[in-house]
């Protein structure tokens, strides 16, 4: 027999010396009835996990056409021993459920316990803060968005959304009925109806810029004027500085109140006021008011219930301009060899018990190909970008005219990692940031949420030209 087939047997003894010896304490230990059960539970998740692990790992050298194992009919006979021995550790248990013993991710799900505190949100009449956002994709304007909704209900204004011409729309994306309910239904309004409101009058009193120039290229102001805005006076809030400090709601109160009808303060995305200060709303909802479109949340649902069931994990693997984006940070590179992020990715299937793996991901289908490859064994789907007129998930969207929104379709995705057991992102994505937000806000947050590869650096590492 080759030492390499020697190898995969050696988990599978030491798991049984382990659970004999374990059994044997247990029985003889004076404890009580509740930390002998705790500590079996602990011993046999320890000890299944590794079980899982070899299992996995037996599955994908089995399943790879390249396999280095000599032997697969001695391969096969220790996958037999595998099963064995977990149904042992399972009949330790008594009534002991699988699930309880196995899906640590599962059972540890949590997120954040929404008391609705925060600032007070009062509209005065007649007075409004108009969102303006630019920076990057839809991701990036949530977050613009969400900055908007502390200025607005610190400075008491209603918050008006951008036109759809001029930015994505919102209502598209949002549960607009849901934001109202929690906020009020003065709180945020879309562009047509503040354009109705104002009688068509789209008049912009005072422009008080948080970064510098508001952060416009030279197009955007452009662009505003030939719908018919108009812009009043403009001015920096920090003149002295083109990367304003972090600001304290004095000096947001400071800086920016004022009696202009209708307020810009430019673009927020990289205002430094949300880790500072709270960043919070007060609201009447049990959960986050910012939640997605229902047609966004029933689609999904219907994809998970057509492709993945509930026992999967979510990936969001970032390629896309990262490899130079990565490199450049100080430490360490976020950009990991297909390899390397596919023994993480592993892990954190047999971690999570998860059935299948759904991929969200701008890799091209190079990339994508490898990392199946090296994923062996481990199902994993990804959304098609092409509808199937066979396939009934995506009806609800083109119903109604939004299949044909990127942003959307994003927000579908994000909404699909949102429920799976566990979740992956990649480190210094907003994407994956967010969606971490969402779950934690949405309550499907749990213990194996993480990034790809975390606190490792990668196998190799390019030079900087």
């Amino acid at each position: 027999m080759e030492r390499r087939d020697w190898i995969v047997l050696l988990p599978s003894l030491a798991l049984a010396l382990v659970f004999l010896i374990s059994s044997s304490i247990t029985h003889w230990t004076w404890q009580s009835r509740w930390d002998k059960e705790s500590s079996r539970v602990a011993t046999s998740s320890k000890a299944m996990a590794v079980l899982n692990r070899q299992e996995v790992e037996l599955l994908a050298e089995l399943n790879n056409p390249l396999s280095s194992i000599t032997n697969t009919k001695f391969a096969k006979q220790q996958l037999t021993v595998n099963k064995e021995l977990q149904s042992l550790l399972m009949q330790s248990h008594g009534n002991a459920s699988e699930k309880a013993i196995l899906a640590a991710c599962a059972r540890k799900r949590r997120g954040a316990e929404l008391s609705g505190e925060g600032i007070q949100w009062r509209p005065k009449a007649d007075r409004y803060l108009l969102m303006i956002c630019q920076t990057g994709q839809v991701t990036n304007h949530l977050i613009c968005f969400r900055k908007h909704m502390w200025f607005a209900a610190l400075l008491n204004r209603t918050l008006v959304l951008p036109h759809g011409k001029l930015d994505y729309k919102y209502e598209h994306l949002l549960d607009m009925a849901h934001l109202k309910k929690c906020l009020g239904n003065s709180s945020v309004i879309t562009f047509e109806e503040f354009a109705e409101l104002r009688n068509e009058t789209l008049h912009v009193d005072r422009l008080i810029c948080y970064m510098h120039s508001c952060h416009f290229d030279k197009d955007h102001p452009r662009a505003w004027e030939a719908l018919g805005y108009t812009f009043g006076e403009r001015q920096d809030a920090w003149s002295s500085s083109s990367n304003p400090p972090a600001a304290h709601k004095d000096d947001i109160l400071s800086r920016f109140a004022c009696n202009a009808k209708v307020l810009a303060v430019g673009d927020l995305f990289y205002a430094a006021v949300e880790d500072s200060h709270g960043f919070a709303v007060a609201h009447d909802c049990t959960v986050s008011p910012v939640l997605p479109n229902r047609n966004i949340v029933v689609t999904a649902e219907r994809f998970v219930q057509t492709y993945l069931g509930p026992n999967f994990l979510s990936l969001h693997f970032r390629r896309h301009g990262f490899l130079v984006f990565c490199n450049k940070q100080k430490s360490p590179s976020c950009f990991y060899p297909i390899p390397q992020a596919a023994r993480c990715i592993r892990r954190k299937v047999w971690e999570a018990r998860a059935d299948v793996v759904y991929l969200s991901t701008d890799a091209p289908a190079s990339e994508v190909d490898i990392l199946k490859q090296e994923l062996a064994g481990v199902t994993v789907v990804r959304r098609t970008k092409v509808h199937e007129a066979e396939a009934k998930w995506d009806s609800l969207l083109w119903r109604n005219g939004l299949e044909s929104e990127l942003a959307v379709m994003a927000m579908v995705d994000k909404t699909i990692c949102v429920l799976g057991v566990g979740f992956m992102g990649t480190r210094e994505s907003t994407f994956s940031y967010d969606i971490l937000r969402m779950r934690n806000e949405m309550r499907t947050a749990s213990s194996c949420d993480g990034f790809i590869c975390d606190g490792e650096t990668p196998s190799f590492l390019a030079q900087a030209p």
